[in-house]
């Protein structure tokens, strides 16, 4: 067993309450994480939708309001201004994408 004195007083018991990361949800290897944010505008004639999300890691992205192009403009019809939803985002063609969007 490894010596634990270097740990200052951080050991595995700590690890164990990690509420903060409750709303996070593991992706798989070559997968992205469904990501949390709020629609705060449609554009359905240019098929974009602008999000207040939380960090994107996959796009190692902050927390932030911007406006991502939808992989299918279909996605926009169930969703307005002040809907929560959950979403994947990549990079398509060099424009940031929403390539999966739920309520």
């Amino acid at each position: 067993m490894a010596d634990m004195k270097g740990m200052n007083g951080h050991g595995m018991h700590d690890m164990q309450n990690m509420s903060g990361m409750k709303n996070m949800q593991e992706a798989k290897p070559g997968q992205v994480a469904m990501a949390e944010g709020e629609v705060k505008k449609v554009d359905f004639t240019q098929g974009k939708v602008t999000l207040k999300h939380g960090p994107l890691d996959n796009l190692e992205m902050p927390a932030m309001t911007m406006v991502f192009k939808v992989a299918d403009s279909a996605m926009l019809s169930n969703i307005k201004s002040g809907d929560m939803v959950r979403f994947q985002a990549d990079k398509v063609d060099g424009a940031l994408t929403v390539t999966k969007l739920e309520k």
